[in-house]
């Protein structure tokens, strides 16, 4: 018993391009993106790591003094935050 397979459609065959006749020259490009993105983050960490170094300094020094009140209500607040973000589905 021999199998037959349809022949391959031509190029460009049953499609349609609303935007004009470019045809099949649609293309996506994330090489640039991600670039830049991996940039942007490198950036950032680079700046947090300095923000946790300069805060490491001010603690050993005794400089670092927060009111515990303060960073209590705070930790709450994001975690009620973060909460109602997770059952609003984001």
């Amino acid at each position: 018993m021999a199998t037959t397979q349809p022949p391959a459609p031509a190029s460009g065959a049953g499609r349609t391009n609303p935007a004009g006749p470019a045809g099949d020259t649609d293309r996506l490009e994330l090489s640039g993106f991600t670039g830049r993105l991996g940039h942007a983050l490198r950036a950032e960490s680079q700046t947090r790591a300095a923000r946790v170094a300069a805060l490491e300094r001010e603690f050993q020094s005794g400089g670092f003094l927060r009111d515990a009140g303060q960073v209590s209500r705070a930790l709450v607040r994001e975690t009620l935050e973060a909460s109602a973000g997770e059952k609003g589905g984001t």
